[in-house]
């Protein structure tokens, strides 16, 4: 299981980097997330763009994404954007990834995903607007 050992939002990029969730370029001067993790005693880097960093913390709070203890990897994320995509925008599969969950993010701003559950079983997912709450 992967463990977070630190995490730091990084305000401008002094390089180039590879985010580990859509596989796009974190350009230089570009804001990004980067975290240290463990697992099975050993450390690794994980650079994030923001957006897919809000677009990933979505997918776990809301059980979109079930987590069996390894984490999101990198096609697990590219599986879940792609799905979300299709379902609230129109379908261009032109667009990368990286495209997608920023646009993905954006909605999330304003929106939280929600299970439709009818008798207690997920059936689909709907995107609820947030009013009066402050999301965090």
């Amino acid at each position: 299981m992967a463990t977070v050992v630190s995490q730091v939002k990084v305000k401008k990029s002094r390089k180039e980097h590879i985010c580990n969730y859509c596989r796009g370029k974190i350009r230089k001067g570009d804001p990004y997330r980067k975290s240290f993790l463990t697992n099975d005693g050993e450390t690794y880097e994980w650079k994030e763009h923001e957006s897919c960093h809000e677009v990933a913390k979505e997918l776990f709070w809301s059980g979109f994404f079930e987590d069996e203890g390894d984490g999101m990897s990198a096609e697990d994320f590219g599986e879940c954007v792609k799905e979300l995509y299709e379902e609230f925008f129109p379908i261009d599969f032109k667009y990368s990834i990286q495209f997608k969950a920023k646009e993905l993010a954006k909605l999330l701003k304003t929106h939280k995903l929600v299970a439709i559950r009818p008798n207690g079983y997920t059936t689909g997912w709907k995107m609820v607007e947030i009013k009066n709450e402050v999301k965090k």
